[in-house]
């Protein structure tokens, strides 16, 4: 009988129609109907005794009692471990090592009616631990799932077959089927609803409700201001562009039967244990600051080279040209000083933006990554991009443009979208068609870039084209003084009018009234000795200024020349 439940549980509840949520509060009930399995039967076809030779680690943990001696009231026990006061658990069943705090526990009792008690107890924790720490924590006798493949279809099989033992329930998981309607759904799916679907609810409410109730106009504010704004669809652009580099890579290299897709993770450790491929890309969603180490996001978002990132008991393998992205809402604060008009953001705030999510590295470590990858970081006023560059200085564009950083997703692809969040997958009439101008855009850039020497030159030119759009082009009328067009201006044409800076100014001064001496006319000279200076035919005519005076030496007459000569003999 060893695993015949869990087989009959994962043929009924493994597909994808059925899901395991963990419950905000335990939900406890009661079975006692024939038709239930006991305790010694889940034992023997859903799991398998805790052997330090065979099982090295384990996650889920079950703490068998058969036929213990009752020890109380049921519904005491059950509330103990429903406010996870495990420490006033009676004797018999109270743990030897308290599980962690961020671990959840389960139980049930079975009354046999005769003094004696079946229980067991589950314990769910985060991370996997060593058998020997498992066992440390047991007081009865302890077992682990029967292994089967499928770690997902094991964990649904697992609560189905748990929901299904006679006695007194704690649980705080629950398996639901997707395609019921009582099964709950994420905001971020649904999206949240328009101010004016609210108004319209606020109306039906106040034209049917009792006349005893008051017409509460606040509703309508609380609604409009608590209600959860949707995110701007950072998960879906990023298995969108995952999937097009993907079907790039398929169609570049000839890849027969192979298909794009993505494997996406909270740590790295997720991606060790599948050998990598090209055209499947690792996304990494959300992952936790403290357990990130900066040479291995580094190693992560080298993608011109084959390597390797920190794993639990093996490295991560990552191919060459893999499409690799990480995703994260840890951001700071609006940049300040920042004006809407803006197309740049200075540098320092962008790196003071993205602090919170390399925690205390240092700048440099900071730039080694950001010269490996394209960097989005998005705020309630702007998109901000910055290029691949280990320069601190790197331009950071400001894109407010049809105010993307509110929502990446298109209208009309928020209906598919939603239906595939649901677990169905829809294609739309112009699906083929955008696949095509998707790899002919792709096939475009990658030409275009070719044609550069290096890759610093072309993303230079990347930032050249994106300011070139981003600024606006302001086209002034022309002054009355201009003349007259002949012909339309053609668009784009912005070359400077000839007559700009040449009509008549009040403070312009006008060339002709300057007297510009010629050059070919001797001038008097400057003389810094006492040696005197000869009168010459030749000598200009035109009046000196009193500082050319003042620098000339007096004539002599023909007694005191004669004089000075004898004098120097």
């Amino acid at each position: 009988m060893t695993g015949k439940i869990m087989d009959e549980g994962i043929a009924s509840v493994g597909g994808r129609n059925f899901q395991v949520r963990m419950l905000a509060e335990p939900d406890v009930f009661t079975k006692d109907s024939a038709d239930q399995f006991s305790i010694p039967d889940f034992l023997a076809g859903v799991c398998r005794p805790l052997d330090t030779k065979d099982v090295k680690s384990a996650s889920v943990i079950v703490d068998a009692h058969v036929g213990i001696t009752e020890c109380g009231s049921a519904n005491t026990i059950g509330n103990h471990v429903a406010i996870g006061d495990l420490g006033q658990l009676p004797l018999p069943l109270r743990f030897p090592t308290i599980p962690p705090e961020t671990s959840k526990v389960d139980i049930i009792i079975q009354n046999m009616s005769d003094g004696c008690w079946n229980v067991i107890k589950v314990i769910y924790l985060e991370k996997s631990i060593s058998s020997a720490a498992a066992l440390s924590m047991c007081s009865g006798k302890p077992f682990v799932p029967v292994f089967r493949n499928g770690p997902h279809a094991i964990k649904k099989a697992f609560q189905w077959a748990l929901a299904r033992v006679r006695g007194h329930h704690v649980h705080w998981h629950k398996l639901e089927d997707k395609s019921q309607d009582t099964l709950h759904k994420s905001s971020s799916n649904l999206w949240s609803p328009e101010n004016d679907e609210l108004a319209e609810g606020i109306r039906y409410i106040n034209t049917f409700a009792p006349d005893c109730d008051a017409l509460n106009q606040q509703t309508y504010w609380i609604l409009t201001n608590i209600k959860p704004d949707s995110g701007v669809g950072k998960t879906p652009a990023i298995i969108a562009m995952a999937m097009a580099i993907g079907r790039y890579h398929v169609r570049r290299l000839g890849l027969h039967g192979a298909k794009p897709g993505w494997r996406r993770g909270k740590s790295l450790d997720n991606f060790r244990q599948r050998s990598p491929q090209i055209q499947e890309a690792l996304f990494l969603d959300d992952p936790s600051g403290r357990r990130l180490d900066m040479a291995d996001l580094k190693s992560f978002v080298t993608t011109d080279e084959d390597g390797t990132v920190s794993g639990r008991y093996n490295d991560a393998r990552l191919t060459r040209n893999q499409f690799r992205a990480l995703a994260s809402n840890d951001t700071g604060d609006e940049p300040a000083g920042v004006l809407p008009a803006d197309t740049t953001l200075d540098p320092e705030a962008f790196i003071k933006l993205l602090g919170p999510l390399f925690a205390d590295a240092r700048k440099k470590d900071i730039l080694a990554v950001l010269k490996r990858c394209t960097t989005f970081a998005f705020t309630d006023s702007a998109l901000y991009l910055r290029l691949p560059s280990e320069r601190p200085d790197a331009i950071v564009h400001r894109i407010s443009k049809g105010d993307i950083q509110k929502d990446l997703l298109a209208e009309k692809d928020k209906p598919h979208y939603n239906t595939y969040k649901n677990g169905l997958t829809v294609y739309t009439a112009t699906y083929t068609a955008e696949v095509e101008r998707e790899q002919a855009m792709i096939d475009e850039r990658a030409d275009y870039m070719a044609s550069f020497p290096n890759v610093k030159n072309y993303i230079q030119d990347c930032n050249n084209t994106l300011q070139t759009w981003l600024r606006p082009v302001r086209v002034l009328p022309d002054s009355p003084e201009s003349p007259q067009q002949t012909g339309e201006q053609a668009a784009g044409d912005l070359r400077l009018s000839l007559y700009i800076g040449t009509g008549p100014k009040p403070n312009r001064v006008d060339r002709a009234s300057f007297n510009i001496p010629n050059p070919s006319a001797s001038k008097a000279r400057r003389i810094r000795g006492k040696s005197p200076v000869p009168e010459t035919a030749s000598a200009s005519s035109a009046p000196l200024c009193p500082d050319e005076q003042e620098t000339l030496v007096r004539a002599m007459d023909p007694d005191e020349e004669a004089a000075l000569a004898m004098h120097d003999q």
